[in-house]
């Protein structure tokens, strides 16, 4: 009997000890999962978090949309922009739904600028050619801010500053600065400095310089530039030769140092005066001298000699081209 009881308490103890100690297990197994659950839930979280920050700054989504038109390959929506967007001033943007790419612009006239851009197709060839190769379709046009005029270029150059702070290929403009349209509006100092700091150093080349000469060939200044090119010489002092100078400069080209001394010019002429009866009087090595002696004007001498008619009652002209 004594030995039954031993055996009943061991067994009553094996029991009593038994379900605490699996209790601690299961409750040791919980808090680690959980600890696993919550650490990943917080890695994952955390990653999340940084992969949509990266993504927000390297993205064209931080430039705002105040109005969007899509879909325009469609004709009717195209002219439904238009219409909701003539005559309107402000800043816009063209951005490809399949890449992010952004192309910033500003006018005077947002729907104008925008019928030049998707229909007339004349404006920036970088755009122009993602336009191609991606199709209309797959282009928003969207309104980013509507301005005043006169800050216009001011808010364009803000935007601008934004687009060029992203990676290049997010981008379709070529140059990073707003360009005045049209006369009257001039860039800031601040714009200016980066201007000029974006050009330090740079010089034509060769190949450049000759496109560039060509390009004026065959074309005057307008009268405006005249008087712009006349401002900007103006106050310049011209120091005048002396006397030993122009001495030098006179004997250098006189004479058989002359580069036209014994030779005729390729288009020299003689003034010829004939009587009625067909008898030379007088010959003259130019209308002006023929003018001189007649005591009438030039023109008059040319007249006669054109026509034929006889001067005065008194003479005809001819006209012979002297040989070499």
């Amino acid at each position: 009997m004594f030995l039954l009881l031993i055996f009943n308490f061991s067994t009553t103890s094996t029991n009593l000890l038994g379900p605490s100690t699996s209790s601690n297990s299961s409750n040791s197994s919980n808090s680690e999962n959980s600890s696993n659950s919550s650490n990943s839930s917080s890695s994952s979280n955390s990653s999340n978090s940084s992969n949509s920050s990266n993504s927000s700054n390297s993205s064209t989504n931080s430039i705002p949309r105040v109005k969007e038109f899509k879909n325009l390959d469609r004709t009717e929506n195209l002219k439904a922009a238009k219409v909701a967007l003539s005559g309107l001033v402000g800043v816009y943007a063209i951005i490809c739904n399949i890449t992010g790419a952004m192309y910033i612009g500003s006018s005077i006239n947002i729907g104008i600028r925008m019928v030049q851009h998707l229909v007339i197709n004349n404006t920036n060839d970088h755009l122009q050619n993602a336009i191609e190769k991606y199709g209309l379709e797959n282009f928003t046009f969207a309104v980013v801010e509507f301005c005043d005029l006169y800050v216009r270029l001011e808010r364009e150059q803000h935007y601008l500053d934004i687009l060029f702070s992203l990676p290049a290929y997010l981008r379709y403009n070529f140059s990073r600065f707003a360009e005045a349209s049209f006369k009257g509006l001039t860039h800031s100092e601040e714009t200016l400095a980066r201007m000029s700091d974006s050009h330090t150093g740079k010089t034509h080349s060769e190949g450049t310089r000759a496109k560039m000469s060509d390009s004026r060939t065959g074309k005057t200044p307008t009268p405006e530039t005249r008087v712009k090119i006349s401002e900007t010489m103006s106050g310049r002092t011209h120091t005048p030769h002396t006397p030993e100078t122009r001495a030098k400069m006179s004997d250098s080209k006189s004479g058989t140092l002359n580069p036209m001394f014994g030779k005729i010019s390729g288009n020299a002429m003689t003034i010829n005066v004939y009587s009625l009866d067909n008898v030379l009087v007088r010959s003259f090595t130019s209308q002006v001298a023929a003018a001189g002696w007649l005591g009438v004007s030039n023109i008059t001498v040319s007249n006669y000699i054109k026509s034929g008619k006889v001067w005065n009652k008194l003479y005809t002209f001819r006209k012979s081209t002297l040989l070499k």
